[in-house]
């Protein structure tokens, strides 16, 4: 039976195209517990802390650039960061929210990403409705910190935007509207018995048991190609679990039809202990080259570990890829 998931704002861009998303239960990712640890330290520097124990030189360096960029836009503004201010309770929504910092003469607040680019305009008119609740204003200004890119990006909203845009998600979500095909299908945890992701499995498995299945004929006719690449997409989110279903039953010496068990021998590897002594004999400029080249995002971490500045010239580019993206695509309003 399909559950709706939690309504809370990180979970507004899902919602608002399909009111059924559910985030899946898994253990908290690499990604986010580091974006969670920047933002503590973030929260330390804003409060006058200077002690950062649980955090590397790239987390303090990232969370030492967010913090800048706030005082700079503050100005003289006294800035709130402590959780117990910065916590919001939004209309209609069974748990507050919270942003990273407020500037209340500015009627702004603060809000530190790590990572790529991603539009967070409804997650930000959450909080800024919540906010111009709380403030009695009439307009609300969110400053988005990506600390990685280094980049700013804010939202301007009145108060009449905010409460359109967060009520037309939170109606469809209390209508529980139909389930609808969209990106974030594979990571829903409903993705297992949502009619939406099984009809659309059933059209793709229903070609394998058609004799005269003209492909070339698919090819040549774009409509027909994107409904097959979206048919095909419906199967992902049942690969993984037919997958390990299908290595429980060999595992137990059930025949599956044409698959069987494949064991590779596990990688062999030297640890970076035991390469030392060669640097010391050959040389580093020798053993790095075996190493190969390094990621734009591990050079950057090394030098904030260092404390020296990366140099812009020593990252090259590579070639570039094409690859589709199933569509609808989210807007990118901010400025």
């Amino acid at each position: 039976m399909l559950k709706q998931g939690l309504l809370r704002p990180s979970n507004l861009p899902k919602l608002a195209l399909c009111s059924w998303f559910r985030s899946e239960d898994t253990k908290q990712s690499e990604a986010a517990m580091r974006g969670t640890t920047v933002d503590t330290i973030y929260r330390q520097i804003m409060v006058g802390l200077t002690d950062f124990p649980n955090g590397t030189a790239a987390e303090i360096a990232a969370a030492d650039w967010a913090a800048c960029q706030t005082d700079q836009l503050a100005g003289k503004n006294p800035v709130l960061a402590r959780k117990e201010d910065c916590q919001v309770r939004i209309p209609g929504f069974p748990a507050p929210g919270e942003v990273d910092a407020l500037c209340l003469k500015l009627f702004c607040s603060f809000d530190i990403k790590t990572g790529q680019y991603y539009d967070y305009e409804l997650q930000m008119a959450a909080y800024s409705w919540a906010l111009m609740e709380k403030y009695f204003a009439e307009t609300w200004t969110t400053w988005l910190l990506f600390c990685d890119l280094q980049r700013v990006y804010h939202y301007t909203f009145t108060y009449a935007q905010v409460r359109k845009l967060v009520l037309e998600v939170r109606a469809r979500y209390e209508a529980a509207a139909a389930p609808a095909f969209n990106p974030y299908c594979g990571w829903c945890a409903n993705a297992g018995e949502c009619p939406v992701l099984i009809n659309r499995a059933d059209d793709a498995l229903a070609l394998t048991e058609k004799p005269n299945f003209d492909f070339a004929a698919l090819l040549a006719n774009p409509q027909r190609l994107g409904a097959f690449l979206t048919a095909c997409r419906a199967v992902e989110p049942f690969q993984q679990q037919a997958n390990d279903r299908s290595k429980q039953y060999l595992l137990a010496k059930t025949d599956v039809p044409g698959w069987s068990l494949v064991t590779r021998s596990p990688g062999r590897y030297v640890e970076p202990a035991a390469v030392e002594p060669l640097v010391d004999k050959l040389g580093p400029a020798r053993v790095l080259l075996e190493y190969g080249n390094l990621s734009e995002a591990k050079y950057a971490k090394l030098c904030a570990e260092a404390r020296v500045n990366p140099d812009s010239a020593a990252v090259k580019t590579g070639a570039g890829t094409t690859y589709l993206r199933a569509t609808p695509q989210l807007t990118t309003k901010g400025n």
